[in-house]
């Protein structure tokens, strides 16, 4: 498959995946009326368990080469899902329904990366088109939320709607552009490393503790945006979207440039994660009523998307450096760890925090201290491996 359609699934892979992403927490308070602490405990139960499942299934896919019939079920269920939970009044039936959708909806994207690994494309090309289906979605996304809460029936029709067109774009690029014999017939090269145990469980401690700090805002930064900066106050209709837009736009710019190629694998996991303690410390000494909130909001969201993409070049590289011959299930580890065990984690250490009603700093400042342990261990991990920390395109 050539670059172009792999650019045109990653972008209907956004638009289908965050359609419902930026918001969930706050549809899922509306609807149920759980509060913040519970809902995080709960998201990381969730994600917990779904790291198990997916890591069961994603074995299974590589097993008897099902990339194709595993990403058509898998979004088949997580699209049906999702219709049932908007509609469903029950609360147990609700979180059953929130459960498989989520966890069905984190098969996609490792799967399809297997595509992308199994070509010689150039990943960080393609991925940067995820970026854009981002920008998109939380846009219109929020303008079902913005109905949901003037008119409930019809923001839920809304969402529901959007969530059917994207999940009709999504089930025909993959239908038309992937073929499973792009995976079954062309060899991915292996690294000539061996399996390195220790190396891999440092990092992925390492990164444990980045997605503990990037879960725990994705689960309430909007909540954060809405009840305590009150920037829907003027009952704006995108405000929110377009923060999260500038979230990303560190993303495209990284994305779009070989980074690791050029400064090799230490620095860019280092300073994203510097920009991720940065931005939680700006976050921490922001207040409603500072001149220019927004444009500084903006500003500070930008760091989201430098860490993001550096974090997760680096450690991509490194988890198939470090995994050898199990480079693929390393990589499914490493997104697993980054998301749900992060999920996990986050519901359990950062739920105490979110228990002082509007007020964010404690959040905060418990984050910019796992932030703080992070750049120590990175920088110890460096120092006790010093070689590894680069690679050659092939390796990659």
């Amino acid at each position: 498959m050539n670059l172009p359609k792999f650019k045109i699934v990653y972008f209907f892979l956004a638009m289908y995946a965050y359609s419902f992403y930026t918001f969930k927490n706050l549809v899922i308070e509306l609807l149920t009326k759980i509060n913040k602490p519970n809902q995080s405990t709960l998201n990381g139960i969730i994600f917990f368990i779904s790291f198990f499942i997916n890591v069961f299934i994603t074995f299974l896919t590589d097993k008897f080469k099902i990339h194709k019939q595993t990403l058509l079920t898998s979004l088949i269920l997580s699209f049906i899902t999702f219709q049932f939970m908007l509609i469903n009044q029950n609360k147990k039936l609700f979180y059953f329904l929130y459960f498989t959708y989520s966890c069905m909806n984190q098969v996609l994207s490792p799967i399809v990366d297997m595509f992308i690994y199994s070509s010689k494309l150039d990943y960080s090309k393609i991925r940067v088109f995820d970026s854009y289906g981002y920008i998109v979605s939380t846009c219109i996304s929020e303008v079902g939320y913005n109905i949901l809460q003037v008119n409930q029936d019809k923001g839920l029709l809304f969402l529901k709607i959007f969530n059917l067109v994207t999940f009709f774009g999504l089930i025909t690029v993959f239908c038309l552009f992937l073929n499973e014999k792009q995976i079954n017939t062309q060899q991915i090269k292996k690294s000539s490393s061996n399996f390195q145990p220790i190396r891999f469980v440092f990092l992925l401690f390492i990164v444990l503790l980045i997605g503990i700090n990037r879960t725990s805002m994705s689960n309430f930064l909007s909540d954060y945006y809405k009840n305590f900066l009150q920037l829907n106050k003027d009952n704006s209709k995108i405000k929110l979207s377009i923060c999260s837009s500038f979230g990303v736009l560190g993303e495209i710019i990284v994305f779009n440039f070989s980074l690791t190629n050029l400064i090799g694998l230490f620095y860019p996991l280092f300073f994203g994660t510097f920009f991720q303690a940065l931005r939680f410390l700006f976050y921490f000494m922001l207040k409603p009523t500072n001149s220019f909130l927004f444009v500084k909001v903006c500003g500070i969201e930008t760091m989201k998307g430098l860490t993001f993409s550096m974090v997760h070049s680096s450690c991509t590289a490194l988890s198939k450096l470090y995994g050898g011959k199990y480079e693929s299930m390393a990589q499914f580890i490493y997104n697993g760890t980054y998301v749900a065990l992060g999920n996990l984690c986050s519901g359990i250490f950062m739920s105490n925090t979110l228990n002082h009603g509007n007020d964010f700093s404690h959040f905060f400042k418990t984050n910019a201290i796992v932030c703080g342990i992070s750049l120590f261990l990175i920088v110890l991990m460096k120092l006790i491996f010093v070689r590894g920390w680069h690679f050659t395109k092939k390796e990659v």
